[in-house]
């Protein structure tokens, strides 16, 4: 990570789950490749992370009404 002062796995991808290298690590692989400023998974690094400020209210939420859509001719993220 490029964050001052915030300590991360040494390890970017790494989980214990058995699905996790033939199903999660190539989709997180290929939105990466795709987009290098995506958040692909916890602690990425600052350029991937984006926030609204816009519009908060009181408690917290965020009232900005977005969407978000990543499309690939064989996946579709909606």
């Amino acid at each position: 990570t490029n964050w001052t002062g915030i300590t991360t796995p040494s390890v970017g991808y790494t989980t214990e789950g058995t699905a996790w290298v033939p199903y999660v690590l190539p989709t997180i692989t290929w939105l990466k490749k795709a987009c290098p400023t995506c958040y692909t998974y916890p602690f990425d690094d600052m350029s991937s992370t984006f926030t609204c400020e816009k519009n908060v209210v009181k408690d917290g939420s965020n009232t900005l009404d977005y969407t978000i859509q990543i499309s690939h001719p064989t996946n579709t993220f909606d």
